[in-house]
Protein backbone atom coordinates (compact mmCIF):
# COMPACT_ATOMS: atom_id res chain seq x y z
CA UNK A 1 0.00 0.00 0.00
CA UNK A 2 1.31 3.44 -0.91
CA UNK A 3 1.32 6.11 1.78
CA UNK A 4 -1.08 8.33 -0.21
CA UNK A 5 -3.83 5.68 -0.41
CA UNK A 6 -7.05 6.18 1.51
CA UNK A 7 -7.48 3.54 4.19
CA UNK A 8 -11.09 2.70 4.92
CA UNK A 9 -12.33 1.02 8.08
CA UNK A 10 -15.85 -0.41 8.33
CA UNK A 11 -18.09 0.24 10.16
CA UNK A 12 -17.96 3.52 12.01
CA UNK A 13 -18.48 2.65 15.69
CA UNK A 14 -20.80 5.53 16.52
CA UNK A 15 -22.96 5.54 13.38
CA UNK A 16 -24.70 2.59 11.69
CA UNK A 17 -24.20 2.25 7.91
CA UNK A 18 -21.33 4.75 7.96
CA UNK A 19 -17.61 4.21 7.58
CA UNK A 20 -14.46 6.07 8.49
CA UNK A 21 -11.34 6.75 6.49
CA UNK A 22 -7.79 7.64 7.38
CA UNK A 23 -5.14 9.25 5.21
CA UNK A 24 -1.63 10.45 6.00
CA UNK A 25 -0.20 13.41 4.13
CA UNK A 26 3.52 13.41 3.27
CA UNK A 27 4.00 16.64 5.25
CA UNK A 28 3.14 18.21 8.62
CA UNK A 29 0.20 20.58 8.98
CA UNK A 30 0.47 24.10 10.43
CA UNK A 31 -2.69 23.98 12.57
CA UNK A 32 -2.48 27.69 13.46
CA UNK A 33 -2.54 28.77 9.82
CA UNK A 34 -4.95 26.04 8.66
CA UNK A 35 -7.76 26.63 11.17
CA UNK A 36 -8.86 30.06 9.85
CA UNK A 37 -9.24 28.49 6.39
CA UNK A 38 -11.23 25.51 7.71
CA UNK A 39 -13.79 27.82 9.37
CA UNK A 40 -15.22 28.39 5.87
CA UNK A 41 -16.19 24.71 5.57
CA UNK A 42 -18.13 24.03 8.78
CA UNK A 43 -18.18 23.99 12.56
CA UNK A 44 -14.59 23.94 13.82
CA UNK A 45 -12.64 23.29 17.01
CA UNK A 46 -8.89 23.88 16.98
CA UNK A 47 -6.06 23.45 19.43
CA UNK A 48 -2.71 24.70 18.21
CA UNK A 49 -1.17 23.52 21.50
CA UNK A 50 -2.44 19.94 20.97
CA UNK A 51 -1.81 20.07 17.20
CA UNK A 52 -5.34 19.10 16.18
CA UNK A 53 -8.29 20.54 14.26
CA UNK A 54 -11.76 18.98 14.40
CA UNK A 55 -14.22 19.94 11.70
CA UNK A 56 -17.88 19.07 11.18
CA UNK A 57 -18.91 19.19 7.50
CA UNK A 58 -22.57 18.28 6.96
CA UNK A 59 -22.61 15.71 9.77
CA UNK A 60 -19.24 14.20 8.83
CA UNK A 61 -16.44 14.61 11.35
CA UNK A 62 -12.97 15.38 10.01
CA UNK A 63 -9.95 15.48 12.32
CA UNK A 64 -6.59 16.83 11.14
CA UNK A 65 -3.43 16.23 13.12
CA UNK A 66 -0.22 18.25 12.98
CA UNK A 67 1.69 15.13 11.85
CA UNK A 68 -0.34 15.07 8.60
CA UNK A 69 -2.89 12.44 9.54
CA UNK A 70 -6.51 13.02 8.49
CA UNK A 71 -9.39 10.95 9.87
CA UNK A 72 -13.00 11.34 8.70
CA UNK A 73 -15.93 9.62 10.39
CA UNK A 74 -19.53 9.12 9.30
CA UNK A 75 -18.74 9.10 5.57
CA UNK A 76 -21.00 7.10 3.23
CA UNK A 77 -18.40 5.47 1.01
CA UNK A 78 -14.97 5.91 -0.59
CA UNK A 79 -16.30 8.53 -3.03
CA UNK A 80 -17.72 10.57 -0.14
CA UNK A 81 -14.32 10.35 1.61
CA UNK A 82 -12.56 11.56 -1.54
CA UNK A 83 -14.99 14.48 -1.87
CA UNK A 84 -14.21 15.50 1.72
CA UNK A 85 -10.49 15.44 0.92
CA UNK A 86 -11.09 17.60 -2.16
CA UNK A 87 -12.78 20.19 0.08
CA UNK A 88 -10.25 20.06 2.92
CA UNK A 89 -6.87 19.73 1.17
CA UNK A 90 -6.78 23.22 -0.43
CA UNK A 91 -7.38 24.73 3.03
CA UNK A 92 -4.36 23.05 4.64
CA UNK A 93 -1.17 24.99 5.25
CA UNK A 94 2.08 23.07 5.61
CA UNK A 95 4.82 23.49 8.17
CA UNK A 96 7.83 24.64 6.17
Amino acid sequence: MRKKDIVIYKPCKDEANKIMFENELPYNIDIGKTCPNLEKLGKLKCSKKMGVAMLDINGRNVTLFENGKIVARKVKDKEDAQNILIEVLPMIRRII
